[in-house]
């Protein structure tokens, strides 16, 4: 067995994908890419770990508190720079205004027909509408979700990251 190299999604693609999610009404996709792209969070964390309490806790409103499973490491990340600046504008737009269905940041976007709440995204109904979400973005089949994770550490390398600060994030 030899794994294929992960193809980084582009910028352009995360936009594009996260408005053909928003287009199709699930926009807790989008949003998922946007932390998977900004943050470098794993798929798995997004979906089952990322709780609101980890986004502005009370004790530290200017961070994202990351815990990153693999490592078992807590990392805050800050959502402002030391001037002031937004760090993730869209991002934190996003979620200052989405909902808050439950305990996790992303769930999915409509009720459950017989429990009438907003379940957790299960990983395998997550990938496949992420596929769907993939086509309707004219994004090619190559580009994965954990692609979005490749992209924000390519393009943070390109923006001067240094490892250390890359292994931080991701």
């Amino acid at each position: 067995y030899v794994p294929k190299p992960t193809r980084p999604v582009t910028h352009d693609e995360l936009i594009r994908f996260v408005k053909a999610a928003d287009d199709a009404g699930e926009s807790s996709l989008g949003t998922a890419a946007m932390i998977a792209y900004y943050w470098l969070q794993r798929e798995e964390d997004i979906t089952g770990r990322l709780s609101w309490s980890h986004y502005r806790p009370d004790d530290a409103p200017d961070v994202a508190r990351i815990f990153h499973h693999k490592t078992r490491q807590l990392v805050d990340i800050p959502l402002y720079d030391e001037d002031e600046t937004v760090l993730w504008p869209e991002l934190m737009a996003r979620l200052d205004a989405a909902p808050r269905y439950g305990t996790l940041i992303i769930t999915r976007d409509r009720l459950d027909r017989r429990r009438k709440v907003h379940l957790p995204w299960k990983l395998d109904y997550f990938r496949h509408r992420v596929a769907d979400i993939r086509a309707a973005a004219g994004i090619d089949f190559s580009a994965k979700f954990m692609g979005l994770r490749h992209g924000g550490n390519t393009e943070g390398g390109d923006a001067g990251l240094t490892d250390a600060q890359s292994r931080a994030l991701s």
